[in-house]
């Protein structure tokens, strides 16, 4: 089960210089361990075809496409926040300048 998978990574950490999935050398952030993880479980599935109709390899495959889209999410939803955020300064000194303006003109 999913808890399997958990309980596992918790009780062997990975060794220095070793990526989660234990093969690879540690790369720059883990989307290209992701994508490592992808490129293994795709070779499984090219040399032994009948993985396919196996439960285990659906279930590599739709945790690594959720830990990937849930990142995705997480980054784009930042972004998003950033840009609101610099949005309303950008509305705030644009009322400023609108008040300043009438202060002016009202003298």
């Amino acid at each position: 089960s999913c808890f399997d998978i958990v309980l596992e990574s918790q009780e062997s950490p990975p060794a220095a210089g070793a990526s989660s999935s234990g093969n690879h050398p540690a790369q720059e952030g883990d989307a290209i361990g992701a994508a490592d993880r992808m490129l293994e479980i795709g070779d499984e599935l090219v040399h032994d075809p009948s993985k396919l109709v196996e439960a285990e390899t659906w279930k590599k495959v739709m945790i690594e496409v959720a830990v990937d889209t849930n990142l995705a999410a997480l980054v784009l939803t930042v972004v998003g926040a950033s840009y609101h955020a610099w949005g309303y300064a950008q509305y705030r000194q644009a009322k400023e300048q609108e008040r300043r303006l009438h202060e002016l003109g009202a003298d």
